[in-house]
């Protein structure tokens, strides 16, 4: 009784300490990249945004990278603890050895060839005043603005949106505005355009 009584006690101690360790985390199922595919995308990123700016607001998802097809689905975190309305995702595809697949899409990637091109200074409330100084219509409800990569202009934006008019619901909505997009680098208006939802 008192064998038994030891043998769980040790498989309960073991089952609970067994994998806390980040590093053990990171073998798991998901977990699974190659150090060789981490290290060509980190070093694929750094060439876009310098080796300064990784360090500081740049790091690799060990948690949503995965497997994909005869590759990987490469994805890490822009995040900036001061500038709150950073909190975006970088992703891409690479083959098996960890290259990076530039004929599909690379997501969110800012290019800092000169450090003042990543310098995303324009807060929420400048973009809203920018907004406001270029006589954007107010619409029927309030603004939505969002800090976000634009696949269109391969930058990120600070997106305005702007509901003129909306009616119906699920397949009958239909809805139309307004939409300025701004660089959140100098506050520049890079388009102002109108959408419509049939």
């Amino acid at each position: 009784m008192r064998i038994i009584t030891v043998v769980i006690l040790m498989v309960t101690l073991f089952a609970s300490t067994g994998c806390s360790c980040t590093s053990c985390e990171k073998k798991g199922n998901h977990f699974n990249i190659p150090e060789k595919v981490v290290n060509k995308s980190e070093r694929f990123v750094k060439n876009k945004v310098g080796e300064d700016f990784f360090s500081k607001y740049i790091s690799f998802n060990y948690e949503k990278s995965r497997l994909l097809g005869d590759g990987y689905i490469i994805y890490m975190s822009f995040r900036d603890l001061d500038r709150t309305w950073i909190d975006e995702e970088i992703y891409f595809m690479t083959d098996s050895k960890g290259n990076v697949n530039t004929d599909k899409a690379v997501v969110g990637i800012p290019y800092c060839e000169e450090a003042e091109n990543c310098k995303f200074d324009v807060t929420p409330e400048e973009a809203e005043k920018i907004a406001k100084d270029y006589k954007l219509v107010e619409g029927i409800k309030e603004w939505d603005k969002s800090f976000r990569w634009s696949a269109e202009f391969k930058q990120y934006v600070w997106h305005v949106l702007v509901t003129i008019s909306e009616s119906g619901s699920e397949d009958n909505y239909k809805a139309k505005g307004e939409e300025l997009i701004i660089n959140p680098v100098n506050g520049d208006i890079i388009k102002h355009r109108q959408w419509n939802i049939r």
